[in-house]
């Protein structure tokens, strides 16, 4: 008898259990129609949905890892940046990132072998700041990207700097196609590449110091 009163009951909590998980699953698509888990939301759009959200978290992730790699980069490197500077420097290494597929990496290791991180840096032929950028080429590109150009001066902003260097050097690459190429005509200018390479000839050695600048901001 005892037994016999022990299945029925675990029967009846079996039944009222499924009742309950009907209930809830019934009873709060009903509720949450117009929400990500309505009723009226195909299953294969909810797990689509979901994957969204998972990638969502996964780049928001890998652009938290990127920025503590280039705090850390230009730490070392003794940059003096307010606080304020160095979120905007930050900022625009970021968006040059991904925006354009350059990493990080590369860019930080142009800066280097341009500038050595002095926000201040004029060459001999007046290229200015941390990416000595040519004032020419920061007013086209400035006005391409529908920024108001108010100046070379413009020039030794690190942020604004970087965003009109990381889009020349884009341009390059585009143009040229290969690292060493696009790299020397960054650097050197595009009829000078071109010029070498009708001649037969590959410029590396610009490449060659920032693979270098690369090895040495990875230590």
């Amino acid at each position: 008898m005892a037994r016999r009163r022990a299945k029925g009951l675990l029967i009846l909590g079996a039944v009222a259990a499924l009742a309950f998980i009907a209930g809830a699953v019934t009873g709060d698509a009903t509720s949450d129609r117009d929400g990500l888990f309505g009723s009226d939301i195909s299953l294969s759009d909810r797990v689509v949905s979901l994957r969204m959200r998972v990638s969502a978290v996964e780049r928001e992730n890998q652009n938290l890892r990127t920025q503590l790699a280039v705090r850390s980069t230009l730490g070392r490197s003794q940059v003096d940046l307010a606080p304020d500077q160095m979120d905007r420097v930050v900022a625009s290494l970021l968006e040059a990132h991904n925006r354009y597929a350059i990493p990080v990496e590369v860019l930080l290791a142009v800066i280097k072998a341009e500038s050595d991180f002095d926000m201040d840096a004029v060459s001999r032929a007046g290229a200015v700041g941390l990416m000595q950028v040519m004032p020419e080429t920061g007013r086209e590109v400035a006005r391409d990207l529908n920024i108001p150009w108010t100046g070379d001066k413009m020039l030794r902003d690190p942020a604004i700097n970087i965003q009109l260097g990381s889009e020349y050097l884009h341009r390059m690459f585009r143009r040229f196609g290969h690292a060493d190429n696009a790299l020397a005509a960054y650097n050197a200018g595009p009829s000078r590449v071109e010029g070498l390479n009708h001649a037969g000839i590959l410029p590396a050695e610009y490449a060659g110091r920032v693979r270098q600048s690369m090895k040495q901001l990875a230590r």
